[in-house]
């Protein structure tokens, strides 16, 4: 049972019913680091915060600050979490709670979520939630749904770790497990994942943006989908998949559907 409303005027496909509804990634056991001790309220001066030249991640409002001041974000960002005295609750609520959406049938594209209300710059909309699997297992998956055809929603992470001397990749199927962020089209520059058939999704950067952030105590950041922009109530959204397969469109077996400027004609698909 899906926890979103869903509508579909375009065509007879039936709700997704191969999808199981996950409200989280779950944690792996153990912990790297210790975080803050702060208290229960973290000020200017918490060694979480001073991770990043703007400080606390979120503003009053539980917006992200560098987003609504135009920063351009490439790191690895940190929050207060399990491993602070604070337990990771000094955020604004707002900063953990997912935006209101709906998944809707959307001419040429398929499944598309989209908007309920108004969302400023920098609000959070949802985590992307799947199974969490080794890069050999998304291998192997990714040749079973190649042959069967099938599209999917394996989303391949990568990051290169403050050291500049290694790279984190994570690897999270949300194909047939997951949240709302499977339904999400790609907008290069929003929809589900590298490879699959014609889906919903975008070249220019859509209106999203996925960042990891590390809660200080735990092991694996989680990847997180941000309002790049203010997004309008009724409007799609949409976030870059990545880009193509080194620009060689027989490396990628689905086309774009996105409908920018901007569009390359393909959509991305990890090539290692």
């Amino acid at each position: 049972m899906l926890p979103w409303h869903v509508e579909n005027e375009v065509d007879d496909e039936p709700r997704p019913a191969d999808f199981s509804y996950l409200d989280r990634v779950r944690a792996e056991p153990g912990a790297e680091e210790v975080g803050c001790e702060c208290g229960a309220t973290c000020g200017p001066a918490c060694p979480c915060a001073a991770q990043h030249p703007w400080g606390h991640l979120y503003g009053a409002d539980g917006c992200l600050v560098p987003l609504q001041l135009g920063i351009d974000i490439d790191v690895l960002l940190q929050e207060c979490g399990p491993g602070c005295s604070c337990r990771g609750t000094c955020a604004p609520p707002p900063a953990h709670q997912e935006s209101p959406v709906h998944i809707r049938r959307i001419p040429r594209k398929g499944w598309g979520v989209i908007a309920d209300c108004n969302i400023p710059c920098g609000a959070f909309v949802c985590e992307y939630v799947g199974e969490r699997v080794t890069t050999a297992e998304a291998w192997r998956r990714l040749r079973d749904y190649d042959a069967a055809g099938r599209a999917h929603a394996l989303l391949v992470f990568r990051e290169i770790l403050p050291s500049q001397t290694a790279a984190l990749r994570i690897n999270i199927d949300a194909t047939r497990q997951g949240n709302v962020a499977a339904f999400i089209n790609h907008r290069h520059g929003g929809q589900r994942v590298p490879a699959a058939p014609p889906s919903p999704c975008s070249c220019d950067g859509g209106n999203l943006i996925l960042l990891a952030v590390l809660p200080r105590g735990c092991m694996v950041p989680s990847l997180r989908l941000f309002a790049r922009r203010s997004i309008e109530a009724g409007e799609e959204l949409t976030y870059s998949y990545g880009t193509p397969a080194g620009g060689h469109p027989s490396r990628v077996q689905a086309p774009c559907l996105c409908g920018t400027p901007a569009c390359r004609g393909f959509l991305p698909r990890d090539p290692a």
